[in-house]
């Protein structure tokens, strides 16, 4: 997850991060996420 806001960021992805979604309450991708205010 932290690699795609990254490159987004960077502009290296023409892409948005919109959503992020997880099954899993504690995954680093939601903590990611949150921290790039997504």
């Amino acid at each position: 997850m932290q690699a795609v806001i990254n490159a987004c960021e960077q502009g290296h992805l023409d892409a948005q991060v919109c959503v992020v979604i997880s099954n899993n309450q504690d995954a680093t991708g939601l903590q990611y996420a949150a921290e790039a205010g997504l």
